[in-house]
């Protein structure tokens, strides 16, 4: 019996690269930053219809994913074969435990944690290219460039000055669609990342304003969502939030080290609109975006 995996060069059944244990961490041009994400290692085939999710051991998980599944099957491209983790954000963390729940024998179990607590898929690289052919024996940054093909990805950097204990981080990155995206919150900020970034372009192809998209994280562990920077300098900090809530002691953190930059905490359900003691706008997104048309 065929199966459409068959037209692949790459087929279900190779094992995930692996990680090697060393002493340090090697420096120097042209090596990139991957963290330990706390999810399942998993390879992503597609061909035509048939979609296979595979583990580290080469088990198949499918059937405990749907909606990764269906993730998958939306995909313009008709045959991609990925690699990455499967993980599950529970608040401001990734939960193990949540993947772990998923392998239950029961399918109506598995649809009522797939609603609760969607599982999301961290992409490290294709390893397939545009015209199908293998990328097995090319460079990081080539199986790279293709998942950003695939996706129509944009990146964030990082955002450091030397007032504040900014640390190295690999760059954030976007979907140029927003509506890509399966979680409500991440979709939401992908959004407001899509607006900010077109206009950081009008700014710099109109006036030649020397403007960038950046977000901010620190050592402390800190994070700001968006800065957006001229010449080096914040010029507008942004912070997403998907309903109502306290002002974000983060972007309170980076508003008091540029207090003459403008700070805005918005939201993509809530009403409140006013401005806290500290000079932070909170408000919904639409004040916001609506003033950079």
């Amino acid at each position: 019996m065929t199966s459409g995996f068959d037209r692949l060069s790459v087929k279900p059944g190779l094992p995930p690269m692996e990680a090697k244990l060393v002493d340090a961490l090697p420096s120097g041009p042209g090596w990139q930053y991957e963290p330990k994400w706390d999810g399942f290692r998993c390879l992503i085939f597609k061909a035509g219809d048939e979609i296979e999710l595979q583990s580290k051991s080469g088990k198949p998980l499918a059937r405990y994913f749907p909606e990764v599944v269906a993730a998958v099957a939306s995909l313009k491209a008709d045959s991609v074969v990925l690699d990455g983790e499967l993980i599950i954000p529970i608040g401001d963390h990734l939960s193990f435990d949540a993947l772990q729940m998923r392998l239950h024998p029961a399918e109506s179990r598995i649809r009522r944690l797939s609603s609760e607590s969607p599982a999301q898929l961290m992409l490290f690289y294709c390893l397939v290219g545009d015209d199908g052919e293998s990328l097995l024996d090319r460079p990081l940054v080539q199986r790279r460039s293709a998942l950003e093909r695939l996706y129509a990805i944009f990146r964030v950097p990082r955002f450091g000055a030397p007032r504040i204990r900014a640390v190295k981080k690999e760059q954030k990155h976007y979907h140029v669609d927003w509506s890509l995206v399966p979680a409500d919150a991440a979709r939401f900020e992908n959004l407001v990342a899509g607006h900010l970034l077109k206009w950081v372009h009008f700014q710099q192809d109109t006036l030649g304003r020397d403007v960038e998209l950046r977000y901010f994280r620190d050592t402390d562990g800190r994070e700001v969502d968006f800065v957006v920077v001229e010449r080096r300098s914040p010029l507008l900090l942004v912070e997403c939030k998907w309903g109502d809530t306290d002002v974000d002691r983060s972007l309170r953190y980076l508003k008091a080290r540029f207090p003459d930059t403008d700070a805005w905490q918005v939201s993509a359900t809530g009403t409140k609109d006013f401005v806290s003691p500290d000079g932070i706008r909170v408000a919904p997104a639409l004040r916001l975006l609506t003033g950079l048309i």
